[in-house]
């Protein structure tokens, strides 16, 4: 039985001393994402960050391109949520985008720091969504 899954990276941020690149924290997001799907192609990727700091591109556009460039996974199965700037507004965002769009998935699996899982998992939680966190 093929499961509908949806795996959700948040942001961790760029790399300040060169625009437009990744920060460590969200790279390793994105690498975990990127061997997750490789495991379940049929997944849909959903990345989470807008502008943290002065640069124009946001950490979602910025993760995606990454994992595009890095680990040719193709555009119709990546999503983006461009606007929020923490976990929260993150989580609130994601729940909003997906009723908009109707998407329904039976699993979604969550990617960000450790110390944060939990929390984000919380917030899931309220917007309805039951999250695995990774």
């Amino acid at each position: 039985m093929n499961q509908r899954c949806l795996i959700i990276v948040l942001g961790g941020g760029l790399d300040t001393s060169r625009p437009g690149n990744l920060g460590d924290a969200s790279k390793l997001r994105a690498l975990a994402a990127a061997l997750l799907w490789k495991t379940m192609p049929d997944a849909m990727i959903l990345l989470s960050g807008g502008r943290t700091t002065d640069v124009s591109v946001t950490e979602a556009q910025t993760m995606k391109e990454y994992l595009q460039s890095e680990h040719h996974i193709p555009e119709d199965h990546l999503l983006t949520e461009e606007a929020s700037t923490d976990t929260a507004s993150n989580v609130r965002m994601i729940a909003q985008m997906l009723r908009k769009q109707g998407l329904h998935f039976d699993r979604i699996i969550l990617i960000s720091h450790h110390r944060h899982l939990e929390r984000a998992r919380r917030y899931f939680r309220v917007q309805g969504l039951r999250v695995e966190p990774f």
